[in-house]
C-alpha cells in the first residue's frame, strides 16, 4: 500500500520540480534571444541591445500597470501613456541613433517635429 502510494508521490515532485527548474530558464533565455535580436536588428553591442531591452521591458511593466488601474479616467490613461512613452523614447535616443530609432519607436509614437516659418 505504502509503495503504491511513495511512486506517484515521487514523480509528481519530480515533475513539479522539473517545472519550475525550466520555468526559471524560460526567463534567462527570453532574455538571451531578445538581446541577441537587438544586437542583431539593431546593429549594437551586447551592453547597448540589453539597455534597450531594459528600457523597453520597463516600459511594458509600467504600461501594464496603467492599463489594469481602473481609477484614473479614460482622458488620465491617455496623458499618462503619453508621458511614459516620451520618458521611453527619451531614453531611447540617449543610447541609439536615428535609424535604430526607427526600428525602435513606432510610427503612432513619434513626435513630429515642426518647423517655425
Amino acid at each position: 500500500m505504502k509503495k503504491t502510494i511513495l511512486l506517484p508521490a515521487i514523480i509528481l515532485c519530480t515533475v513539479l520540480l522539473i517545472n519550475t527548474a525550466y520555468g526559471q530558464k524560460t526567463d534567462s533565455l527570453k532574455t538571451q534571444q531578445q538581446t541577441k535580436y537587438l544586437t542583431k536588428e539593431l546593429a549594437v553591442n551586447e551592453k547597448t541591445a540589453q539597455q534597450v531591452a531594459t528600457i523597453m521591458d520597463d516600459y511594458k511593466a509600467a504600461a501594464n500597470l496603467l492599463v489594469n488601474d481602473k481609477t484614473i479616467t479614460q482622458q488620465q490613461l491617455k496623458e499618462k501613456f503619453d508621458i511614459l512613452i516620451d520618458e521611453k523614447n527619451g531614453k531611447l535616443e540617449k543610447i541609439l541613433t536615428e535609424p535604430q530609432l526607427q526600428k525602435m519607436i513606432p510610427n503612432s509614437e513619434r513626435k513630429t517635429k515642426t518647423t517655425k516659418l
